[in-house]
């Protein structure tokens, strides 16, 4: 199944900022540069994931179109 969602750019922005201020606010403990990578794309994923899957987040106009 395969979901669509058309977003203006005004949309599109607020979800960019959204993400970089969840990006911003994931706190790190000292560590390698690669598991912080890995630690924070996870986050991210999950932030993003909570969005697309839960209905969670609010825009308007979003037309999403279900394709199976």
């Amino acid at each position: 199944m395969k979901r669509t969602v058309k977003l203006t750019g005004k949309e599109r922005k607020e979800i960019a900022k959204d993400v970089l201020r969840e990006m911003r606010s994931i706190e790190v403990s000292k560590n390698d540069a690669e598991s912080i990578g890995t630690y924070r794309a996870n986050k991210i994923a999950a932030f993003l994931n909570d969005i697309i899957n839960t209905g969670n987040y609010e825009l308007k106009n979003i037309e999403i179109r279900e394709e199976i």
